[in-house]
């Protein structure tokens, strides 16, 4: 009725009265609602307000030639509840799938902290024993865990230390070494010394008087 409306006079004007005749035999707790494509209400009967209507009820697009003419909305109480009910699952799918998705992520933070955590802990006991070899204390030790990086970055730190303590011990003993030699008494070289007056030179060599 409405596209042929359209199609007779080229535009919905008058269109009121021919739903005001159609809608009277309905039922009488109904709703209905015609609008322009851009929201302009052309004709409206029923208790329901336009926001209800258009939120709960029944939408049907009606075109003429693939060119959009007007929205018709129905409602009604059993169509009501029902796009409630609608609502209320695609409301309560949308809170469950937050709800979801949240405690994954909040999992996967623990994992990846709890993760983190087991992997760079012997690092973390590492790095005291690099500061006190630092400072000059090689009696420290890396822990070693496993035969993996860590473990081998361990071991070989722990080589490291054993090679400084005896390069240390060796230092030490040439020390020692040196002092004590400084300390021995050295045999005592006399040099002699003639006068002048007592040396002359004759025919290139050196004589004695």
């Amino acid at each position: 009725m409405i596209v042929d409306h359209y199609e007779q006079s080229g535009a919905l004007d008058g269109i009121q009265l021919k739903l005001e005749s159609m809608t009277s035999v309905g039922r009488p707790d109904s709703s209905i609602m015609l609008m322009t494509p851009q929201k302009r209400t052309l004709f409206s009967k029923g208790d329901a307000s336009t926001r209800s209507v258009q939120r709960l009820g029944i939408q049907k697009r009606i075109k003429f030639k693939d060119k959009e003419i007007a929205i018709l909305y129905y409602s009604d109480p059993e169509v009501a509840n029902l796009s409630t009910i609608q609502l209320g699952i695609g409301s309560s799918v949308t809170v469950l799938l937050l709800m979801s998705s949240a405690i994954l992520v909040l999992i996967s933070l623990i994992a990846a902290y709890w993760l983190a955590n087991r992997l760079t802990r012997p690092l973390r006991e590492i790095i005291p024993v690099i500061d006190l070899i630092r400072k000059g204390d090689l009696t420290a030790a890396a822990p070693v865990y496993s035969d993996n990086e860590y473990g081998k970055i361990a071991k070989s730190l722990n080589a490291m230390t054993r090679q400084l303590v005896q390069s240390e011990k060796v230092r030490r003993n040439l020390v020692a070494d040196v002092a004590h030699e400084l300390r021995t008494p050295k045999r005592k070289t006399y040099r002699f010394r003639l006068p002048p007056n007592r040396i002359y030179r004759k025919s290139g060599s050196i004589n004695t008087v």
